[in-house]
C-alpha cells in the first residue's frame, strides 16, 4: 500500500505488532490510538472540605483515591484552573482495577494569585479527564507513566478530541476563624 494510511489501517497497523511501549521514547513515531473509556474513573471523595484556623497561611493537604473500573487500561489527567493547587500525580496510567492514591496539596495562601476571599466559601473543581490506552502500553515505572500519559492527552487533543471522558473533584475552602 502506498500513500498515506487511512484511520482503519493506522489502528491494524499499530495493533498488529504489539510490541510494548514503557517509555515516552517507545511512542515516539508510533501511531496510539485513544477512545472513551466505558465508564468514569471511581474517585473518593468526590468533596474535598479544606478547613484552616491560620486563615489558610499553612499548606494543607488530603489524600484522594482514584480507581479504574474498566477491564482495560486507562490515562488519566487532574487539572484545576485556579493556581491554588499542587497535585502529586497530575498524570498516570492505571491498569484495569488499579487504585491510586493522590495527594492534593493546598498551597499557603501568600502563594495564592488573588486574596483569599476569591477562593473562600466558592465551589472550587478539578476536572480528571480518562482515555483509553492500547494494552501495549506498560510504563516501566510510575514517573514514565506520568510522562506517556501527558504525551497520549497532548497527542490526543489533536487525533481523538472528543473521546476524553470527564468527572469532577469538588473542592470547598471552609470561612476560617477569624472571618466576620
Amino acid at each position: 500500500m502506498t500513500g498515506q494510511l487511512s484511520g482503519n489501517d493506522k489502528y491494524a497497523t499499530a495493533h498488529s505488532d504489539r510490541e510494548s511501549i514503557s517509555t515516552v521514547q517507545g511512542m515516539m513515531g508510533v501511531w496510539v490510538p485513544g477512545s472513551s473509556p466505558n465508564r468514569e474513573l471511581s474517585i473518593h471523595p468526590r468533596w474535598v472540605i479544606f478547613h484552616s484556623k491560620t486563615a489558610y497561611k499553612q499548606p494543607l493537604f488530603t489524600k484522594i483515591q482514584l480507581k479504574n473500573p474498566d477491564p482495560f487500561t486507562i490515562a488519566f489527567a487532574l487539572k484545576a484552573r485556579q493556581k491554588i493547587f499542587k497535585i502529586s500525580h497530575n498524570h498516570g496510567i492505571l491498569k484495569p482495577g488499579e487504585e491510586r492514591a493522590i495527594k492534593l496539596f493546598l498551597l499557603g495562601s501568600e502563594d495564592w494569585p488573588l486574596g483569599t476571599n476569591e477562593y473562600v466559601q466558592q465551589k472550587i473543581r478539578i476536572a480528571v479527564e480518562n482515555i483509553r490506552v492500547p494494552e501495549n502500553i506498560t510504563p516501566s515505572c510510575s514517573l514514565e507513566g506520568s510522562r506517556i500519559a501527558k504525551e497520549v492527552f497532548r497527542r490526543s487533543a489533536n487525533e481523538f478530541p472528543l473521546e476524553r471522558m470527564y468527572t469532577k473533584i469538588n473542592v470547598l475552602l471552609e470561612k476560617f476563624e477569624g472571618d466576620a
